[in-house]
């Protein structure tokens, strides 16, 4: 997953597996610096195309532009909770933490993107960072300590009563490594690789 600056990017590259439960182990975390050095990294840990995501919250047109030409796809955090989507496997309608495809245009060619709660996966990954629920969100002992200093970057607080939400601990905290984990965590949810579970009464 890609989260885009003003001028560079960060990158978070994970392996998945089901055989045990959904568990990533982080293979790389780092800023990048140019379109080219972006697809050195994802050819480097062999992601396909399909499997890339960028956020889509700054600079649109440009994040449009990488999905046409690479065919990888788009996420857009947001504050909302649920999207309500028909579940097929159980034939209900259900309050999912990410929406359905959504379809841009770059000069002709059809973009994929998906909208998605930015606090639900970051309360599954601090989960996940406890060793705690069915995902496991493992770090290599060889960290880069960035992605560590990021995560630090929000907290989860009390805006109003009974109200908690993920907010920056100071102005400008450094959280892209933070908001790439959620974005990845997403991704996952899409593919299937981690299980969506609404909760009881939720549907």
């Amino acid at each position: 997953v890609i989260d885009k600056q003003q001028d560079h990017w960060w990158v978070l590259a994970c392996a998945w597996t089901t055989d045990t439960g959904p568990r990533s182990r982080m293979l790389y975390f780092g800023r990048v610096e140019t379109r080219d050095m972006l697809r050195q990294v994802q050819a480097r840990y062999l992601v396909a195309d399909a499997c890339v995501a960028q956020d889509r919250r700054f600079r649109p047109a440009d994040v449009d532009r990488d999905c046409a030409e690479f065919g990888w796809r788009a996420l857009r955090g947001f504050g909302r909770k649920s999207w309500t989507m028909r579940d097929e496997a159980a034939n209900m309608m259900v309050n999912f933490p990410h929406s359905d495809p959504r379809v841009a245009q770059f000069q002709g060619v059809e973009v994929f993107y998906y909208e998605f709660s930015g606090d639900y996966f970051k309360d599954i990954l601090a989960t996940a960072l406890e060793g705690k629920g069915d995902v496991r969100f493992e770090l290599p002992e060889d960290c880069n300590p960035l992605f560590l200093e990021h995560l630090k970057g929000e907290a989860k607080v009390e805006i109003r009563s009974g109200v908690w939400e993920w907010r920056e601990v100071k102005v400008n905290a450094p959280n892209h490594g933070l908001d790439c984990a959620a974005m990845m965590l997403c991704v996952a949810t899409i593919a299937g690789i981690v299980r969506f579970v609404p909760p009881k009464g939720d549907k």
